[in-house]
């Protein structure tokens, strides 16, 4: 399966059809030469994703041209995939950039910005920051990673950048989830009004 968003390009291959990667592959090259485009092997990535508890050493496939790597974590779309599906990495990404937003905090707080402005810029940037794709990634999440967000938020509560009344990021995600749901239901079952004639 091809999966393209601007400039990147994902070719997604399941286990079973592995053998088929390399002209997976083969054919973006292809397509990119057909369009006065190059395939930079050298920024190129594969990840082989494998199953949680699984002991198995992965399979390495022969690169279709030099200078692809195989890593263990890639980021797509600004969500961070490690190669067990979890959200370990992404929310370790997730909470070092929060943290360095929370510098600007300080210095808008030291400057004399009231509390409740604070609170409307720490939601503005990084609740927002925190709920991006937040449906695509908060499925992966163990409850150690959970905890992890939700003891940010706390701490952030604590020092008053953060209002009271924000729920726990389980709570937030499961708003999203249901939001994003309805407006693609909405979307979906989007019927023209009838005639009045």
């Amino acid at each position: 399966m091809l999966v393209k968003f601007a400039d990147n390009t994902y070719v997604i291959v399941p286990a079973a059809n592995s053998s088929t990667c390399e002209r997976a592959l083969t054919h973006v090259q292809t397509w990119a030469e057909d369009n006065n485009l190059k395939l930079n092997c050298t920024e190129s990535k594969e990840i082989i994703f494998t199953v949680r508890c699984a002991h198995t050493k992965p399979a390495i496939l022969p690169p279709p041209c030099l200078g692809i790597s195989q890593v263990h974590n890639i980021t797509a779309l600004g969500v961070v995939l490690n190669d067990k599906l979890t959200a370990a990495n992404h929310v370790s990404s997730l909470l070092g950039r929060c943290s360095s937003s929370l510098c600007a905090l300080r210095v808008l707080r030291h400057h004399g910005l009231a509390e409740t402005s604070l609170q409307d810029v720490f939601r503005a940037t990084i609740i927002t920051k925190i709920m991006y794709c937040a449906p695509a990634w908060s499925g992966l999440c163990s409850a150690n990673d959970r905890h992890r967000l939700d003891a940010f938020l706390r701490r952030s509560k604590r020092n008053g950048y953060c209002a009271s009344d924000v729920p726990t990021i389980t709570d937030l995600c499961l708003v999203k989830l249901l939001t994003d749901s309805s407006n693609v239901y909405l979307t979906t079952n989007n019927t023209a009004p009838r005639s009045t004639t």
